[in-house]
């Protein structure tokens, strides 16, 4: 029954897919600033990395990274059933990393970038689902953790370990 309502509304199945190992991350309980937050974390992550995109509709943010769009084989875990959201990948590389960092304090992230991922290799350096929304937000421990010290210090962000 529930797989005829799906079809009917057209909801896909299969939203499952690779995300942060939160055996190894930290768990964002609180987020001041989203965009000083993101900032940082996309200077941390290595370039090349990939940023997946689920839910953007700004035409300002979708005009920075077009140019940086990419495709790749890898599934991550949507967090949207139903309505289907948009979805993209943008592959940080230096370039693209500048364009991003110079425009992303400008960009209204409670309402826009609903769901992401950062990776590459594998290695999963975010998880954040609603919107950067605080206890749906995690980030490796492949970080210096004195990088999220700091953050915290400069009251951007407090952080756990995502186990406790």
């Amino acid at each position: 029954m529930l797989k005829a309502i799906k079809k009917i509304l057209g909801i896909e199945a299969g939203n499952e897919g690779k995300q942060i190992d939160f055996k190894k991350a930290w768990t964002v309980d609180r987020i001041k600033d989203r965009n000083k937050f993101l900032s940082k974390i996309i200077e941390l992550v290595p370039s090349e990395s990939i940023w997946t995109i689920e839910g953007h509709y700004d035409e300002g943010i979708h005009k920075i990274i077009f140019k940086h769009l990419i495709e790749d084989d890898i599934k991550v875990w949507k967090g949207t059933v139903w309505p289907k959201q948009n979805f993209i990948k943008v592959k940080l590389t230096d370039d693209a990393k500048s364009d991003i960092l110079n425009a992303l304090p400008s960009w209204n992230l409670k309402h826009n970038i609903i769901h992401q991922h950062i990776y590459k290799d594998g290695q999963f350096y975010l998880t954040s689902f609603d919107n950067l929304e605080e206890t749906c937000t995690w980030v490796s421990m492949e970080f210096p953790k004195s990088e999220l010290d700091k953050l915290k210090e400069d009251d951007i962000i407090d952080f756990s370990s995502a186990s406790e």
